[in-house]
């Protein structure tokens, strides 16, 4: 991404954060993170989000090299040509969200792998080929390059997604299929609306009690927060879950939801289904047994 551009008569007397955003292909939200701390001048001096702009002036992003290094390594469960899977550890961002975050998980493969920086749309991704929550660890999948990601990205809402969560309650089989879209009420989170995406969730109690239950679930459509609605929503929330269950207290572990599965049809030998599973991680396995389960 370049660091200096012109701003052109079109963007004259724009908010500097939109034509930040304009200029830089930048989400708004970036380009408005970016002014909070200080890393936009222009003509040499420090810019305000609500600023305005004057045509011919130089727009300077300090710093705007998306990734970090340094950034610790991740550990990959599978590495072919084209599709890498690597177990991402609950609390660390998939990609950052503005230039030099750091310690995302793009930042450390775009370390190990350097062409991963140019196989998705926007650089920042790294090749990234879904999302997962920060709190969210297990597989998490990126293209080695652009062909790989093009053709990837645009059937990875069938490839099967298999999560294992611990949620509150004697939680039985169901199935939940409701449309997700933004709560207008908080930016935060998703809400069930019939206006919004559609969604399916597929839900398999492994081992409950009458406070708790692990269980597998099966996604389909991979919506932002998809699991975290859906259980709340079927009155089962992720245990520690803050953001969707107003009763867990401050003192409550951060919620368990892992990405214990992949499956990637013709990623595998001979053009055969690649599946990939990740490990429970031990936070994970001391809450399950915590709450008197036993794991798959």
């Amino acid at each position: 991404m370049s660091t200096e551009k012109h701003v052109p008569p079109d963007l004259d007397d724009s908010r500097v954060d939109r034509a930040v955003a304009t200029l830089f292909a930048l989400p708004t939200a970036t380009a408005r993170r970016l002014c909070e701390l200080g890393r936009v001048r222009i003509d040499g001096r420090k810019a305000s989000k609500g600023d305005r702009t004057k045509a011919g002036a130089v727009v300077v992003v300090v710093g705007a090299d998306w990734f970090v290094a340094g950034a610790a390594a991740a550990v990959i469960l599978h590495k072919g040509p084209e599709l890498i899977v690597v177990d991402k550890p609950a609390g660390a961002p998939c990609h950052p969200l503005v230039p030099g975050e750091g310690n995302t998980v793009a930042d450390a493969l775009v370390a190990l792998f350097p062409e991963l920086r140019w196989a998705a749309l926007e650089e920042r991704e790294g090749g990234l080929l879904h999302r997962l929550d920060t709190g969210t660890s297990g597989c998490l999948a990126f293209a080695r390059n652009r062909q790989a990601w093009t053709r990837l990205r645009q059937g990875f809402d069938d490839v099967d997604k298999t999560y294992l969560a611990l949620v509150q309650g004697d939680c039985g089989p169901a199935v939940v299929e409701k449309a997700l879209a933004p709560d207008p009420s908080d930016a935060r989170r998703m809400r069930v609306d019939v206006a919004g995406r559609p969604a399916r969730t597929e839900i398999k109690p492994l081992a409950t009690t009458t406070t708790a239950s692990l269980v597998q679930l099966q996604l389909h459509g991979g919506r932002r927060h998809q699991l975290r609605v859906h259980l709340a929503w079927l009155g089962h929330p992720l245990i520690g879950d803050r953001l969707y269950d107003p009763a867990s207290g401050p003192g409550d572990v951060a919620f368990l939801l892992h990405a214990w599965r992949l499956q990637v049809p013709g990623m595998g030998p001979a053009g055969a289904r690649l599946v990939v599973d990740a490990p429970l991680p031990p936070l994970f396995v001391g809450a399950v047994e915590a709450h008197g389960l036993r794991g798959p």
